[in-house]
């Protein structure tokens, strides 16, 4: 420990260290320094290897990728070169069904990415072979058929059989569909085979990509011949892509649709994940594949430049390379790796250095604390104490031992000092006396003004409980029930003000200011609901009453502060908010409810779900006030309590709005499914006597209460 001393012969004043704390900063500093430098060298070197390492294994992958996708295309191209050649030569004729399936049976089933063949001519004629899994279906049309009906035509899975023929009424004309318009536009040019942009099939109704070519048979008409690939088949090798831990590969239209979805967690936990193809990027969720989409096209970085993005601090390395159909047409095929992945080798080594560091530190601060524990030790483990003590912290006081006569005095005197105050303690909210230690205003009559949320809790019938039970069992049945509730409050940073018989008292937003404290408010009261539901059946397992307890929630403006003389002081909370937040907890008596709260208390807390339970003005207050019934967080409230809701709001407005015959007809509709509703009940009371006499113009439908 350092101090200040005066030289005798001088007047010159200098610092004293302790030789503990000069042996341990030296060392210290020492070893930090050495484990910085290490560390840095790791961290220089191994930033440059997960560069390179991200760079090949990202090439490595995309060029796998744009060869396996390669490999389900060009069978496609290959097969169309053929087809072109073999109707040019009238090999087949497409207005004939069984010359084409002839031909074409025996090559889809060889081609298996290739799931139907279309033709179309001017004219309109048109013939469909469709490749099922059992069976294999032909749809022809006709010029004189066309957009009217179509004929179908099914066989057995090996095509020599046929099992029905049916007409179908079917507004078809595969002069519309997409891959004969796109194929048409370039019937000057029949060389080159036109793909389509990913599309949605007419009949199979699944997603795919459709390649054409023109066929022009000497002296024949000419007719456009296609191929369909579904999308599903590049997914079905983009899942099983891993180019590292979590990296994935993804494949993307040039304009960012989803044509091959990744193997990631957002994806693979989907029941029905064909549903994501055509669909725009950000409809996956993965923010890395999204950015990394979105820088791409914004800076226009090469394809075959590795790039990095950051989505919420976390690194992923990218790839973004074009694969080309043909001169027109192309996609994206996106690797993703995140840097934790390539880290994890350089991770180590700085955790290994780390540990090495620390162990060191370790030894140093031993060696140093050891050179002077027997005499220094025990004082400043007193000093602290001294210092934990006038904080009011009493969990971090150990007890001292020492066999030094005076140290030992000493610590006895302390120990016997924290176990008094300690014990005082048990009669105060010790946190709020600390706050205001801190801030100077303990120990001085007076408040301010301040926005807090009051809480009252109430126990249904206690005294006839309290009749029922023997002392000493009520008051361990009671201890437990504090210690639920005041649990729960502390964890939600709550201020206990006081416990009045079965009554607990406490507040927000003072001394501690704390944003939001209706939220916290809201959810301390919603997890006392839960907790005493699992306790009250436990007690009455147990043979013990239940203690159903009531609760009300309001926020506004307080006087708070030490209230009372300069001999007895209580640190608490005053005004009509808090009147109003007793009021609320009472009421709850007429509605048959667990919770009610104001509506400054559920504007707060837009996450839960609440009824608006009635208009009432309660005792000391002139204006009506709207109490609201939180019934839990949205998205897990039971579909049949948000119903009862609605319509209990619903004949609530019609109630205020004096329309009271339609309020009165949806309350007894409802009463039919909950007779013991007590807020039903309540309702229905008041809207007859209003359809019996009826109120003024200017009534506003609020209920008074003048009973507390």
């Amino acid at each position: 420990m350092a101090d200040s001393g005066k030289n005798s012969d001088s007047s010159v004043v200098r610092r004293t260290t302790a030789i503990k704390w000069s042996l341990f900063r030296n060392l210290i500093l020492l070893i930090i320094f050495i484990a910085i430098a290490i560390l840095v060298t790791i961290r220089t070197i191994g930033m440059h290897t997960v560069r390179t390492l991200s760079e090949d294994n990202i090439n490595k992958t995309s060029a796998l990728s744009m060869a396996a996708i390669e490999q389900l295309f060009a069978p496609v191209r290959k097969v169309l070169d053929f087809s072109r050649e073999l109707g040019e030569k009238s090999v087949f004729d497409p207005l004939n069904a069984a010359s084409m399936n002839r031909v074409f049976m025996p090559i889809l089933n060889t081609v298996k990415q290739v799931t139907s063949l279309n033709t179309g001519d001017q004219d309109g004629n048109g013939y469909l072979l469709l490749k099922l899994q059992d069976c294999w279906k032909n749809r022809i049309v006709t010029a004189e058929t066309v957009g009217r009906t179509t004929d179908w035509l099914e066989f057995d899975a090996s095509g020599e059989r046929q099992l029905t023929a049916y007409k179908k009424s079917i507004k078809y004309d595969p002069r519309q569909r997409l891959w004969y318009r796109e194929t048409a536009v370039n019937q000057n040019n029949p060389v080159n085979i036109i793909w389509t942009d990913p599309y949605t099939f007419f009949t199979t109704k699944e997603p795919g990509i459709t390649a054409a070519i023109n066929v022009q048979p000497p002296g024949k008409t000419a007719y456009v011949l296609a191929m369909d690939i579904l999308l599903k088949d590049i997914s079905e090798y983009t899942i099983k892509q891993k180019p590292s831990k979590h990296g994935f590969v993804a494949v993307l239209t040039k304009n960012g649709k989803v044509i091959g979805f990744p193997n990631h967690p957002a994806v693979t936990v989907l029941a029905d994940r064909n549903k994501l193809l055509l669909q725009p990027v950000e409809k996956l969720g993965i923010l890395p594949l999204i950015q990394a989409f979105k820088s791409w096209c914004g800076e226009q970085k090469r394809t075959d430049k590795t790039f990095a993005v950051n989505v919420d601090g976390e690194k992923w390395w990218a790839s973004l390379q074009l694969y080309f159909l043909n001169k027109r047409d192309c996609f994206f095929v996106a690797v993703m790796v995140p840097d934790a992945d390539l880290m994890q080798g350089l991770w180590f080594q700085q955790l290994l250095t780390i540990g090495i560091t620390c162990l060191a530190l370790l030894v140093a601060g031993i060696m140093s604390i050891l050179l002077a524990r027997k005499y220094s030790f025990p004082l400043e483990m007193l000093v602290r104490q001294t210092e934990a003590i006038g904080d009011l912290n009493f969990d971090e006081i150990h007890g001292v031992d020492s066999d030094i006569r005076e140290v030992d005095s000493l610590a006895r005197a302390h120990k016997k000092m924290r176990n008094t105050l300690d014990s005082f303690t048990r009669y105060i909210p010790i946190d709020v006396v600390r706050t205001l230690m801190k801030r100077g205003d303990a120990a001085k009559v007076g408040g301010s003004r301040q926005y807090v949320t009051t809480f009252f809790s109430d126990i249904a019938d206690f005294t006839a409980i309290s009749e029922s039970m023997a002392p000493e069992k009520l008051t361990a049945h009671m201890a437990e029930y504090f210690d639920m509730i005041l649990d729960v409050l502390d964890r939600h940073q709550a201020t206990i003000d006081k416990l009045v018989g079965d009554a607990v008292v406490a507040f927000w937003n003072a001394p501690q200011e704390l944003e939001q404290h209706e939220t916290y408010a809201l959810a301390a009261v919603m997890e006392c609901v839960e907790r005493l539901a699992v306790a009250n059946q436990k007690w009455t397992e147990q043979g013990m009453p239940a203690l159903y307890t009531r609760f009300g929630l309001h926020a506004g403006e307080v006087i708070v502060g030490n209230i009372g003389s300069s001999i007895r002081l209580n640190y608490t909370i005053l005004g009509d908010t808090v009147n109003l937040g007793s009021r609320l907890e009472g009421l709850n008596k007429y509605y048959g409810t667990n919770v009610l709260v104001s509506e400054t208390v559920m504007q707060a807390n837009d996450e839960y779900e609440f009824r608006k339970v009635d208009l009432v003005a309660v005792k000391g207050k002139i204006e009506p006030v709207t109490i609201y019934e939180p019934l839990g967080k949205k998205g897990e409230v039971d579909t049949t309590v948000l119903n009862f809701r609605n319509e209990y709001e619903t004949a609530f407005t019609a109630y205020l709005e004096h329309d009271f015959s339609a309020g009165l007809t949806t309350i007894e509709r409802m009463l039919i499914v909950s007779p013991d509703n007590l807020s039903l009940q309540f309702l229905q009371q008041r809207i007859k006597i209003c359809l019996k006499n009826p109120p003024p113009a200017d009534w506003n439908g609020a209920e008074k209460f003048v009973n507390k």
